[in-house]
């Protein structure tokens, strides 16, 4: 699928799915799991609480770790008792979110190989992420893998991001096949929760967050990188 048709389905939020129940997906996050973009995004957290005289933690970016922008901005400034309205401090956010995915996001090791073997191989390939299209799109340009993915999810399109179940469901719908036919690959708790509240069969990546506490919020496999991913989606759907 070219970058024009891909960008084309990522606009279509209506209308029955192109059926083909027999064939197997690979869902995929994207912040954390195919680019290496959780820095960048933590030291902007810091960054704007700092501005306003705030102090973020470690633990906090980590609950942030999932939800949309918007949720994000909205959610500091209940915690913090930010005193700008909530439409200028999403603004401000926003400036920011835009330098970083043009400047300092990259994809991580691993992540293209992967896709192109698993496109290889058959698979359907969906990103589903809780950031918002206007920061996808120039990624997936940049990086070449709107020809490699099927369609993409992205957080404009639903009105709860990770953990809730949401986006997956809306995934499913998308791809036409059925959850036993579908994995999904995430790096953070609230992604897998996500997920497996979507009855999916999902593969953890511990690099941010510990192994553990992706197999506690819910993911049934893990990997240790991209490269292995492939190997791992092949034995778990039998293709």
């Amino acid at each position: 699928m070219g970058i024009g048709r891909f960008l084309q389905f990522i606009k279509k939020t209506k209308g029955p799915p192109k059926v083909n129940p027999r064939r197997n997906y690979v869902f995929l996050d994207m912040d954390g799991t195919l680019v290496d973009s959780l820095q960048p995004l933590y030291d902007l957290y810091i960054s704007f609480l700092a501005d306003r005289g705030r102090e973020g933690t470690r633990d906090e970016f980590a609950v942030l770790n999932g939800p949309s922008f918007p949720e994000i901005v909205l959610y500091l400034k209940k915690t913090h008792s930010l005193e700008e309205a909530e439409e200028q401090l999403l603004a401000a956010y926003n400036e920011r979110l835009e330098a970083v995915y043009a400047e300092k996001v990259a994809p991580r090791q691993g992540a293209s190989e992967a896709l192109e073997e698993l496109k290889k191989r058959g698979f359907g390939l969906m990103l589903v992420t809780s950031t918002r299209v206007g920061l996808v799109n120039p990624l997936l340009k940049r990086t070449g893998w709107g020809d490699l993915l099927d369609g993409a999810i992205t957080g404009d399109l639903v009105v709860k991001a990770k953990p809730s179940p949401e986006i997956y469901k809306l995934a499913i719908a998308k791809s036409g096949t059925s959850p036993d036919k579908i994995v999904a690959v995430e790096d953070s708790p609230n992604g897998v929760r996500a997920a497996y509240g979507a009855g999916l069969c999902v593969i953890g990546l511990p690099i941010d967050s510990p192994a553990e506490e992706l197999f506690q919020a819910g993911a049934a496999h893990s990997i240790d990188s991209l490269f292995d991913l492939p190997d791992m989606a092949h034995r778990i759907l039998q293709q």
